[in-house]
């Protein structure tokens, strides 16, 4: 603009001799009047620039820059123009007063108001419509390249997106969805939403549709098909939005079939620990850092009769009273990640002594806060356990009665014999008697004599009689000591049944305090048993044990009652049959069940072990393969029956272990 202007003034200054300058000069179709003065040079050359650049514009449609170069051309003509040929017609225009000043700018004035006006009006309108359109379009470039990167996001995100409108039409979706469904992206739009979502119908997505307007994205899973027909769980999230006068639901889709199949496998596992733990035949109890049941399995249910509901999250001295106390101990006292046990804790249930084990297990590997905890029941291996130590006890003493039993032979042979020597020296038929009894001034017959007035072979016949019951007696008892002896073979019944007694007469503890000899023994042997296939040792040992029961049971009687054991034998069917029966005051039926249980007993400290009915039931059902059953009423006495196969043990017949009946 600089420049122009001083180009102007060069060539003002050549006609500045003349006191106007004035030339009609046509541009286009339009006619300006220009009047050169000095004083307004500068704005009148701006203005003039700036209606050209507009008349062109609006008439020609070209372009709406004008360069610089263009703009001086027109004011160099126009310049010239004026200096050569002043018209005389416009001398309204000259102006005196400024004739002979220094040009300080042109002044283009348009001739015919209207058009100027219309003209700078044209021209503002132009430049505002060009600012305006420049705008739109680095606003639309700027929104293009938001809309880009945007796209290129949705593209590359790792999950589904679908935009669908309000009629459930799929609208848009990016190449997850794609992927995910196996369509390409111009099938996706030509579907609706139950096409991918076969648990959604038009009228339910509606429904569901208007429902979310306005409310906050939902999350919810489901099931998307294929185009292959294949379904895969999904997880979506959902919301509304609205764009003009329409609202789209958009949804985010997220395949989820690795996540659901991690799930399922933890499920599985889940359900496969839970079955091991509930499975498993101790109590298994879980317990947290504040001493409350995490953990509560079957097992625990059955001995406790809580179920797992109820017992979860309450202290185990709530739910496990008897156990509390040790568990405590047991957590104080273990060392960290190092289980711990308790043996043998002692209980008192429903008025019976248990044995229970406890184990605890710490869970973490670096303290205690969270344990497992094993109770097991384990009242029967400790009654075997006494068994055991008993069956060697009686084994030991087993072996001390043979020692004892060889020690008494001696002695029982010496006397046996000196009796045998007394009558033989005391005999008339021997010649050597006659003779000592001559030599010594007597006769043999006035020896004898005096042995008839003293009794004295009264008193042989008592010694040899009595030495004759002790050696049978140390018989029995090298035969029921000797151990190993369990080959079955046929035996009479009834003579067991009596060696049994003879026993029990011998037994000190039942002739002095029981006062056997005053019990009246009754048998009652049918002569139709054959002989029955048993360890004879074992079967004695049986029937003594019955025997002393019974014998324990009468001893009560009151004076009115007197005591009496019945010995009954007889044959069943394939079975051997022995009863032995007392008067006695019966057993009650909760009793009953227990009878054959080891260490059970209704006597008083110090008196019984429990295991004399424990042995008889195993070696009958178990060694015999028979039936022990035992029949009683209060005040009525009570009856032990013994079963015994007749057949061989070894008949190759396949008999199940027996368990003894109770009849009330």
């Amino acid at each position: 603009m600089t420049a122009l202007s001083g180009r102007a003034r060069q060539r003002c200054g050549r006609a500045g001799s003349s006191p106007h300058l004035w030339r009609r000069t046509r541009v286009g179709s339009a006619t300006i009047g220009v009047s050169v003065t000095n004083q307004h040079l500068r704005r009148s050359l701006v203005l003039w620039v700036a209606a050209s650049a507009t008349a062109w514009t609006a008439l020609v449609a070209a372009s709406l820059e004008w360069n610089l170069t263009n703009n001086r051309h027109v004011v160099e003509e126009l310049s010239e123009a004026a200096s050569r040929s002043p018209d005389p017609r416009d001398a309204r225009y000259r102006d005196p007063a400024v004739l002979g000043r220094p040009a300080e700018r042109i002044e283009f004035v348009v001739h015919g108001s209207a058009w100027g006006l219309g003209l700078v009006v044209l021209g503002a309108a132009a430049l505002f419509l060009r600012k305006r359109q420049r705008e739109r379009m680095l606003s639309e470039a700027t929104l293009r390249q938001s809309e880009e990167r945007f796209r290129a996001v949705v593209e590359q995100a790792g999950d589904g997106f679908e935009l669908i409108d309000e009629d459930g039409q799929i609208v848009d979706v990016n190449r997850t969805s794609c992927e995910q469904l196996g369509y390409s992206r111009e099938e996706l739009l030509d579907l609706t939403i139950p096409h991918i979502d076969p648990g959604v119908t038009l009228e339910l997505f509606v429904e569901r549709f208007r429902g979310s307007l306005g409310r906050p994205p939902i999350t919810f899973d489901a099931q998307h098909r294929r185009k292959d027909g294949s379904l895969f769980p999904v997880e979506v999230t959902t919301s509304t939005i609205r764009t003009g006068d329409r609202s789209y639901a958009l949804s985010l889709v997220r395949d989820v079939s690795e996540r659901k199949q991690a799930e399922r496998q933890v499920e599985r596992l889940t359900a496969h620990m839970a079955s091991i733990f509930n499975s498993m035949p101790s109590m298994l109890v879980g317990i947290d850092r504040d001493g409350r049941v995490t953990q509560w399995n079957k097992q625990a249910e059955t001995d406790t009769g809580i179920r797992a509901d109820d017992a979860l999250r309450q202290p185990v001295a709530a739910v496990l009273p008897e156990f509390a106390a040790s568990i405590d101990s047991l957590r104080q006292d273990a060392p960290h990640a190092v289980p711990i046990s308790a043996r043998g804790v002692p209980v008192d249930r429903n008025g019976e002594r248990r044995f229970f084990d406890l184990m605890l297990y710490p869970l973490a590997a670096d303290s205690l806060a969270e344990v497992v905890v094993r109770i097991e029941d384990v009242t029967a291996r400790t009654r075997e356990q006494g068994l055991l130590l008993q069956v060697e006890k009686m084994t030991s003493l087993g072996g001390l009665a043979a020692g004892l039993a060889h020690e008494i032979n001696n002695p029982l042979g010496i006397i046996t014999q000196a009796v045998q020597n007394v009558e033989q020296r005391t005999s008339r038929e021997i010649a050597a008697n006659r003779a000592a009894a001559a030599t010594a001034g007597t006769d043999i017959e006035a020896v004898l004599a005096y042995h008839e007035t003293r009794e004295i072979p009264a008193f042989l016949k008592d010694i040899r009689e009595a030495a004759g019951r002790a050696a049978h007696i140390v018989t029995s008892m090298l035969e029921f000591s000797r151990t190993g002896d369990t080959v079955r073979a046929p035996a009479d019944l009834a003579q067991l049944l009596d060696v049994s007694l003879l026993f029990a007469a011998s037994d000190l503890e039942l002739k002095k305090r029981y006062k056997f000899g005053a019990i009246d023994i009754v048998r009652q042997y049918a002569t139709d048993v054959p002989p029955v296939p048993v360890a004879r040792v074992e079967m004695e040992q049986v029937f003594l044990n019955l025997l002393t029961n019974a014998v324990h049971a009468v001893s009560t009687n009151p004076p009115e009652r007197a005591p009496r054991i019945v010995l009954r034998l007889f044959r069943e069917d394939e079975y051997a049959v022995v009863q032995i029966i007392d008067n006695g005051p019966g057993i009650e039926t909760a009793t009953q069940r227990r009878v054959f249980e080891p260490f059970f007993t209704t006597k008083p400290p110090g008196m019984g072990t429990g295991l004399g009915l424990s042995l008889a039931y195993t070696t009958v059902t178990l060694s015999h393969r028979g039936l022990i059953e035992v029949d009683s009423s209060p005040d009525q006495g009570a009856c032990f029956t013994v079963r015994l196969p007749l057949g061989s043990a070894d008949d190759g017949v396949s008999r199940p272990p027996a368990t003894p009946r109770r009849r009330a």
